[in-house]
């Protein structure tokens, strides 16, 4: 009796749980409104002076530079702007201190945070 009522609570609580819920970007445009929500992106990771997909880096994933992933992460953004005299300050959509290593200059910049990724099939 006591095993099947907690058989019972176990499936109610797995049941009432809400699933994460993860927001597909297709296109740059969509990066905006989704900046601290979890976001799956797929493509070809670019070969440029940061590793890409869609506009986002994905720091420390330089080896899948060419490759086609499916990459999942929170979406953080920094915005350098230049200051009076001075190489620029940051404005980050987090508080973890994120430093980017490459100064690439001012503009706005996004990054998945605990990303995962997924080789995909190439199409």
């Amino acid at each position: 009796m006591k095993r099947t009522i907690l058989l019972l609570i176990t499936c109610i609580t797995l049941t009432a749980c809400k699933r994460e819920q993860i927001t597909h970007i297709h296109s740059p445009a969509d990066l905006a409104p989704l900046v601290g929500q979890r976001v799956e992106l797929v493509g070809v990771v670019g070969s440029g002076i940061v590793p890409q997909i869609q506009g986002v880096d994905l720091w420390g994933m330089d080896s899948l530079r060419g490759q086609r992933i499916r990459v999942t992460g929170t979406l953080q953004r920094t915005i350098f702007k230049p200051e009076r005299g001075d190489t620029g300050r940051a404005i980050d959509s987090r508080r973890n201190g994120f430093i980017a290593p490459i100064d690439r200059g001012s503009g706005v910049f996004y990054r998945l945070e605990a990303a995962t990724y997924q080789r995909e099939p190439q199409p």
